[in-house]
């Protein structure tokens, strides 16, 4: 292996490691969305260590069949680098969309919170809608427990 391939498989790795950040800012919007406790270790790198693994092979496979597609269109060869990061980037993308857990994870508490929601206010069209009735359950149940002491 020459320095130009370990330069290509690092820029690979980089699309790889680029795509992990991306998912961990968007779960961690999630989860704050959703009033989650969110530990990215623990909820990210465990649940989602396999797909990510596998991640890193698709970068591998390129590297592997690159010169075969690079023959069949040589203007590839000035775009390398760029198809190695874009290469990491895809097919981290796809192997966590199919594979991933952590996102799974943080949308159950998002169902039950919402299934709460819905069993205490009832269904609503518009989030002002659901403060509101949200509000007014809250407002009772405070008058009912100062009425109570």
């Amino acid at each position: 292996m020459n320095t130009s391939e370990i330069w290509l498989d690092a820029c690979g790795i980089a699309g790889v490691i680029l795509h992990c950040l991306f998912k961990l800012n968007s779960l961690q919007s999630d989860a704050r969305a959703a009033n989650v406790d969110f530990n990215w270790k623990k909820d990210y790198l465990q649940r989602d260590a396999v797909p990510i693994l596998i991640s890193f092979m698709s970068v591998v496979i390129w590297h592997l069949v690159f010169g075969e597609v690079a023959a069949s269109y040589p203007k590839l060869e000035a775009f390398a680098r760029v198809s190695f990061v874009g290469m990491g980037l895809l097919g981290s993308y796809i192997i966590q969309q199919l594979m991933g857990r952590a996102k799974s994870y943080i949308k159950k508490f998002i169902d039950v919170k919402t299934n709460i929601s819905d069993a205490v206010t009832g269904k609503t069209k518009t989030v002002e809608e659901t403060i509101v009735k949200g509000s007014d359950v809250l407002i009772k149940a405070n008058e009912n427990n100062s009425v109570g002491q």
